[in-house]
Order: structure tokens, then sequence, then C-alpha cells
């Protein structure tokens, strides 16, 4: 079930970065996560307060959780998308994580 998510949950949404954390440590797998830098518990809180944080919960777990806002980077105005959209149009991920049974 995708709902969103509280403020009860960040503990387990810290345990899935770390999880993924652990992952690239031992595949030697690089992506922009880097432990105690992005993504912590305190950006997770961060993001529940603004109402941007969903979470994926399996039997009562949560597996995976991702951040989505209507907030875009100021890069993207650079971008030549294909359709011109205001703001109210678009939604941007600015996370998604999961835990190695569902995602890897």
């Amino acid at each position: 079930m995708i709902r969103k998510a509280i403020l009860k949950d960040v503990n387990s949404i810290e345990d899935t970065y770390n999880e993924h954390f652990q992952y690239e440590l031992n595949h030697t797998a690089f992506t922009v996560f880097k432990k105690g830098v992005y993504p912590t518990k305190d950006d997770a809180e961060r993001a529940i307060y603004a109402g941007a944080l969903f979470v994926y919960e399996e039997n009562g777990t949560i597996v995976g959780s991702i951040i989505i806002d209507k907030v875009q980077p100021i890069e993207y105005a650079t971008i030549p998308w294909k359709e011109k959209l205001s703001e109210d149009e678009v939604m941007v991920i600015h996370l998604f994580n999961g835990t190695s049974e569902y995602v890897w």
C-alpha cells in the first residue's frame, strides 16, 4: 500500500536508506546517496512536514519511499522540454528508494 509518510515512519525510512548505503559498499555501486549527507533522517522529516514523502508498506513493513512534489530545481528552466507546462502541471521525484527485496 502506498500512503503519505508520518513521523513515526522516520526510523523505518532511515533503515531503508542505511540498507542502500550498505548495498553500495558491498557491490561497489555508487549513486548520489552518501551516508550522513543524503538522504538522512532529517531529509525524511522535512519531506514529511512538507507533505512530500510517501511510503510503500507491505505487510506492515515500510519497504520503499519516494519524495515527490512540484518544486523544480532551477536547472530545469534551461532544459528544452518537449512541452511547456506550468508548475501546477508537473511533479518532480527528488528521491526514490526501496529495500533490496523490492527494488534491486
